[in-house]
């Protein structure tokens, strides 16, 4: 990426020109993201011009808003690669996102079941799985990470033999920034019948569709 292309995308960030003024360099987008002018000015529009509930309302503001929340549903849909835009659920972040899928796949384990994660995964997609596997008294495997960041294979085919039923996996780690072989690795989960749940907060600014 050219110097010119960067500073275009830099300055589409007005928090940037803030942080250098105050002398910041801010590194923590793992936890959060800084906001670019359109999204700052299209919620300030929206509120702007007043809003209504999104799927309650019958008056003009709510079929407005509710038209602007599907449009926005179809976008990311194309940008992701989701065959039914109706697949998409909106949570208010990945934390949320991974404590909704443990808690829907409560009922499939137990005692006898375990669930694969990985020494790397963030806290939001390791430890909702770790207090659900203590409260259903099912297992928590945990499959290593080599010298480059990546999933140690040997660890991780280790663990496929004791037949998980759920395997996470993280697309690009949160430490290393090391990008994963997500669809290899889920190829063997599935293989051994696995449920995979896949993390892909760190992936979710390039054409996440090659990870499918």
């Amino acid at each position: 990426m050219n110097q010119s292309v960067i500073e275009k995308i830099r300055s589409d960030f007005p928090a940037i020109a803030e942080f250098e003024q105050r002398g910041i360099v801010y590194l923590d987008n793992a936890a959060t993201t800084q906001k670019p002018s359109v999204v700052i000015d299209t919620l300030g529009e929206f509120f702007r011009k007043g809003y209504g509930n999104i799927n309650r309302s019958a008056h003009p503001l709510g079929e407005e808003a509710t038209a602007q929340w599907e449009n926005a549903r179809t976008v990311i849909k194309q940008f992701v690669s989701c065959p039914d835009s109706h697949e998409l659920i909106f949570t208010r972040g990945a934390t949320e996102a991974s404590n909704l899928i443990a808690h829907g796949l409560s009922s499939t384990l137990s005692k006898k079941s375990s669930v694969a994660v990985g020494l790397h995964d963030h806290h939001a997609q390791f430890v909702p799985w770790q207090q659900l596997c203590k409260g259903r008294n099912a297992s928590l495997l945990v499959y290593g990470v080599g010298s480059d960041g990546r999933v140690d294979t040997e660890s991780f085919e280790d663990i496929l033999l004791q037949n998980p039923s759920v395997v996470c996996l993280t697309s690009v780690s949160h430490v290393t920034g090391a990008e994963l072989p997500i669809k290899e690795l889920a190829a063997k989960a599935k293989i051994c019948g696995a449920i995979v749940v896949v993390d892909g907060s760190q992936s979710g600014g390039t054409r996440s569709g090659k990870y499918r």
